[in-house]
């Protein structure tokens, strides 16, 4: 036995490289079984290892051939190796002269981490060759196994490598449920070995599913793969690539599509998370150099393709060439689209040392462009500009300078801009942007700096306007504001402003905190010339709001000025107002109704002052208007006549308004009236106090207005009325008082309607209006009554229905309904040169149940007598000149109407006698029923007026009415009138059709006849070519009256007018000799129900004859005739129905 031996220290050197043995153990030998046993413990030392290597070894030889060996190892070194490693080679070898040497491996355990591994297998050597005829590595869930034989010397190797179903996952982060299978091949012989083959895979990697699939070569100068196809998610690639041995670098070509930097983090690539660029499609080339010595291999990755995703919250799909290493990336000129936006993109990214550089130069930047900014961009707003856009700085705080120019528009308003300004992503800061007209882009009309704060949103901003165009501002407004079309501005603004705009403290919403003006403007407004300047400061302090207006002035026109001077804060007020303005200046502006004060000379004058508690300031002031207006006096001729309207108002604190009112005339005064009220405190009270108690309304008005001052808010054109209006009016729980007209007049100058001795008398109280006492005469024997009750709440419940609101506020103090009747006795409601009626009967307006129409008008009326004048009405023989009104007011379309209470129409007028057609050569006594339904908005008329009898003086002929109509379509009157003319054996018949402004006269005959040979048997009862030439100059009169719509003068109406008869006829016929022989007919209503017409022939020979006709019911009717040498001829019974 030899103990204790030891070797101390064996150094392998080859290539400069020191390898240094040691090992100490025994040797024990003897006569046993056994020849001998070795036990050794071996220490080496390699120059990459920090730590020696320790090997324990035991070996046992007996006499039957065989070695026993025991080899058992364990390293752990955290520098080199992540785990520790434990490994032990148990096995036998037999050895003789008979057979070759084997190797038989038993059960070896490996153990790296916490996982097992075991080795089995057999090994055979002989003098050119090692056989491995079974060789077996079970691991990490599959297993290895090699079978063949490898070459030595020059013999070639013929080894087979299988691998089933290994899983690494263990070793690999965030994989999970690997299963890798392949085949390998081991071909040369052991100095120059080669295996070539195929490994594939898969599982899953960072929660994505992945597999793999290569083909593998290696040999002594390097090892390659090709076919290799990656999958990972959605993203895949194919690749190929060699390991130099030698020059220790690996070389890959891979074409990824779908791959996010993000997951070549796996692959110890620090790419930032503000780096989210996917590989859509693109070739890569990658060069990965293993430097050795402790130090991270150098990595190289360049790819040319398409990618997209963010750099730094910049959205960026990118067309080029990218360049990846360890360190970072970069590019250059590399064509760029930032959300639609074309750039081209140059710098880098170091990620090593958390910084970036890059640039882009961009076209065709619109909001859509810019909306990954953290600010929300006006819809109306259009752009179309280049940039210059520069990220740089660190990851944790990027800066991005922008420099744009180039159009922009917001809804209508055009201008270019230049812009230099910056942001970190949190802040933006306008360095200045200028804006330009596109038609000057030298001279900036409006620039702008100042900075904006994202979150919390806080915008400080400072505003110059140099000469800039108010009318701009015009199409900045948007179409739908109703302003955007009254605005006819023309002149500049010059200036400077500052604002500063943030978030409400509570509610978050964008509010205005401080606004501070210093402007001045000058131009024109509808025309008028216009003069301005503005110093104020508006600002928020502690949620109240403070105003300081230091001058606010304006002039308009020639003459109209106002100033405003202001000082509000939270608890006090300080303000005035004086002002200016004439008439004439006034006109110009587009205020619906204000053509009643402008349409007469004169000047308004304001001087109103606020001062005190904010809450409760007093308020006081004057309105003064001064005019010359034009009347009509007794003879006709207009008369300029001095008017002043004078206002006197104070509100001590608010609790009360007083208002005093005069109306001068001609320096005498006419109209006194005052009113008390607590309705702006109410108004307050219900606006700001949420838990003070409602206060009731009241309200105090009396005094007295000459009627005759209303004729200055409507036209005295049409209107003209008189008379004193008295009223003294109390409101608490509802109106209380009277209101009375005495002594008063109304004309409609152009209707002919005349009211005359007005007197009314109303009484006010809660539940409604009493009509006590009402009437008027016509001026001539027509008497107007009315009476009647008006529920007042429920009006108004009707009219706040009209809004949609379901709410009925107001409640109902009594079960009476409304219900106003008017009576009209013999009136004349129209009197005019065409149309001249009386008119009698009864009109109620009332309340009803009806949801659509809760008030009707229903009524019927006489009208007897009417007259209806063609040849006064308005002829159209003057050609009309077509006008297109411009008004730029009403260019937006339809005008919004104001709701109206519906009201139900059911009117029936009616005439039965004593109703006349006349002029344009017709005399005809009409009766029929026009009905009048639908509602005051939208009113349908319908019926007719027909014929009873009459004729038609046709070129001096006398043609009898057979039938004839006035039909009333909705406002239109159609005639159809058909009369006959009988002259020996031939009947002409004359059609009249048409409106009473455009009449038509066609003439037909029985037997037919051409159109001038009618006219000439008609005429003279004589043909064509028998007449003389002054005869023919009568027909061609005659044609020229039909073309031109049979007007001019009717020497019958002047004669009927002359002797105040209601009928008169002239007819005329050729007797047995040749002659000519005229018939003369008067005819008169004695009364309402008897018609009395008589006739004489200039032929002394025919007697004279006389009819009578009685209206017995208005059904029946007694029609009488004689003669005056014959007497009573008979006696007829008529008998009619309308159906």
């Amino acid at each position: 036995t030899l103990s204790n031996l030891s070797l101390q220290k064996i150094e392998f050197i080859q290539e400069k490289q020191t390898i240094t043995l040691s090992t100490k153990g025994e040797i024990k030998a003897g006569k046993s079984s056994d020849i001998a046993e070795i036990s050794l413990n071996t220490s080496v030392v390699l120059p990459s290892m920090p730590e020696p290597l320790h090997v324990l070894s035991k070996l046992k030889l007996n006499y039957d051939h065989e070695l026993a060996f025991s080899f058992a190892s364990s390293y752990y070194a955290p520098d080199i190796l992540k785990m520790p490693i434990a490994a032990q080679l148990n096995g036998r070898i037999r050895f003789d002269d008979k057979e070759p040497l084997k190797v038989y491996i038993v059960s070896s355990p490996l153990q790296v981490d916490k996982e097992s591994a075991e080795l089995k297998g057999v090994i055979g050597f002989d003098s050119n060759q090692i056989n491995i005829e079974q060789l077996t590595l079970t691991a990490l869930g599959g297993f290895i196994e090699a079978e063949g034989a490898v070459g030595l010397d020059e013999e070639e190797s013929s080894l087979l490598v299988n691998i089933m179903q290994v899983d690494p996952s263990s070793f690999i982060p965030d994989a999970q449920q690997l299963s890798i299978n392949g085949n390998l091949a081991v071909q040369g012989n052991i100095k120059s070995p080669r295996i070539i083959g195929s490994v594939s895979g898969i599982g899953t990697y960072g929660n994505a599913p992945i597999s793999a699939s290569t083909d593998l070569e290696f040999n002594t100068a390097a090892f390659s793969f090709h076919n290799t196809l990656l999958q990972l998610d959605q993203a895949q690639a194919t690749a190929s690539g060699t390991f130099d041995f030698q020059n220790k670098t690996l070389d890959i070509n891979t074409h990824p599509q779908g791959l996010n930097l993000g997951q070549l983090s796996a692959f110890k690539v620090p790419i930032p998370e503000q780096v989210d660029l996917t590989i859509q499609d693109a070739i890569a080339d990658i060069r990965v150099e293993f430097i050795g010595g402790g130090e991270k291999p150098k990595v190289d990755l360049t790819t040319q393709g398409l990618f997209s995703g963010t750099i730094f919250s910049v959205p960026s799909d990118i067309n080029g060439q990218i360049k990846l290493n360890l360190d970072g990336l970069s590019l250059n000129n590399t064509k760029t689209i930032v959300q639609g936006a074309e750039a081209n993109a140059s710098g880098e990214v170091n990620w090593k040392d958390k910084v970036l550089d890059l640039q882009f130069k961009t076209k065709k930047i619109t909001p859509e462009s810019l909306s990954w900014l953290p600010v929300t961009l006006p819809p109306e707003l259009k752009t179309n500009l280049n940039a210059d856009i520069n990220l740089s700085g660190t990851f944790e705080a990027p800066k991005i300078t922008i420099n744009a120019t180039g159009p922009l528009s917001y809804n209508e308003l055009a201008l270019n801009t230049k812009c230099n300004l910056s942001t970190n992503l949190k802040s933006l800061n306008l360095k200045s942007c200028q804006f330009f007209q596109p038609e000057d882009k030298a001279n900036a009309i409006m620039i702008h700096k100042g900075n904006i704060q994202f979150s919390p949103l806080d915008i400080k901003l400072n505003h110059q306007f140099n000469l800039f165009p108010i009318k701009l501002l015009s199409k900045a407004i948007p179409q739908t504001h109703s302003i955007r079309n009254d605005l006819q501005l023309e002149g500049r603004l010059q200036g400077a402003a500052t604002s500063h705009i943030a978030p409400h403290s509570k509610t978050q919403a964008i509010e205005l905190k401080k606004l501070t003006t210093d402007l001045g403007f000058f131009g024109t407004a509808w025309n008028k010339p216009l003069f301005g300047g503005a110093r104020s400061t508006i600002e928020m302090a502690n949620n109240q709001l403070v105003l300081n207006i230091k001058s606010l002035g304006l002039d308009f026109g020639q003459e109209s000025h106002l100033t405003v001077k202001a000082d509000v804060d939270a608890k006090n007020v300080d303000a005035q107002i004086k002002g200016e303005l004439t008439a004439k200046d006034l006109q110009a502006l587009p205020i619906p109704n204000f053509e009643s004060f402008t349409q007469w000379p004169g000047q308004l004058k304001i001087a109103t002052e606020l001062q005190g508690l904010i809450k409760k300031p007093n308020v006081s002031g004057a309105i003064e208007y001064l005019a010359q207006i034009q009347q009509l006096n007794a003879s006709g001729t207009n008369k300029e006549v001095p008017l002043k309207i004078a206002m006197d108002f104070k509100s001590p604190e608010l609790e009360e308004l007083i208002v005093d009112a005069t109306v001068y005339k001609n320096n005498q005064k006419q109209s006194q009236f005052e009113l008390k009220t607590n309705a702006i405190a109410v108004g307050l009270s219900k606006a700001f106090s949420k838990t003070s108690k409602d206060e009731a309304l009241k309200l105090h008005s009396e005094g007295q207005i000459n009627l005759d001052n209303l004729n200055l808010l409507l036209s005295p054109v049409y209107h003209q009325f008189t008379g004193i209006a008295r009223w003294n009016i109390n409101w608490k729980q509802g109106p209380e008082g009277f209101f009375n007209v005495s002594d008063g007049s109304y004309r409609h100058l152009t209707l002919g309607t005349k009211l005359d001795s007005i007197q009314l008398k109303t009484r006010l109280h809660p539940a409604g209006i009493t009509f006590e006492q009402g009437s008027a005469t016509d001026g001539a024997g027509g008497k107007y009554t009315v009476k009647g009750f008006l529920n007042t709440p429920e009006l108004l419940n009707s009219l706040a229905s009209l809004s949609n609101d379901a709410k009925q506020p107001y409640t109902l103090l009594t079960n009476r309904k409304t219900s106003i009747e008017l009576d009209l006795d013999h009136v004349k409601l129209i009197d005019r040169p065409d149309v001249e009626s009386q008119s009698s009967g009864n009109i109620v307006f009332s309340h009803n149940d009806d949801k659509d129409t809760p008030y009707s008008l229903k009524g019927a009326l006489q009208l007897q007598p009417l007259e209806i004048q063609l040849d006064r009405t308005q002829s159209d023989s003057v050609p009309e000149i077509q006008v297109t009104k411009y008004n730029p007011r009403f260019q937006s379309g339809a005008q919004t109407k104001s709701k109206q209470l519906p009201i139900g129409l059911n009117l029936n007028i009616t005439t039965n006698q004593q109703a006349f057609l006349r002029g344009k050569g017709i005399n005809a006594e009409l009766e029929g029923n026009i009905k009048i339904r639908g509602t005051a908005q939208q009113p349908r008329i319908s019926g007719y007026l027909q014929t009873l009898r009459g004729d038609a003086d046709i070129l001096g002929k006398r043609f009898t009415i057979n039938t004839g109509e006035v039909r009333f379509d909705d406002m239109r009157a159609l005639i159809n009138i058909k009369a006959t003319h009988t002259k020996a054996d031939q009947t002409f018949t004359a059609l009249v059709t048409g409106t009473a402004e455009t009449l038509d006269v066609r003439l037909e005959s029985d037997p037919p006849l051409p159109d001038d040979e009618t006219l000439s048997q008609l005429l003279f009862g004589k043909s064509l070519d028998d007449i003389s030439a002054v005869q023919a100059l009568r027909i061609a009169a005659a044609v020229r009256s039909f073309s031109s719509g049979g007007g001019g003068l009717d020497p019958l109406a002047t004669t009927r007018n002359l002797l105040g008869v209601d009928q008169v006829t002239l007819d005329s016929e050729d007797t047995d000799t040749g002659d000519e022989n005229y018939k003369l007919g008067v005819g008169k209503y004695i009364n309402d129900r008897v018609y009395v017409e008589i006739q004489r022939s200039t032929d002394p020979t025919e007697p004279w004859q006389g009819q009578v006709q009685i209206e017995i019911t208005p059904n029946i009717s007694l029609e009488t005739s004689a003669e005056s040498n014959a007497g009573f001829n008979g006696v007829d019974i008529n008998w009619k129905r309308d159906y």
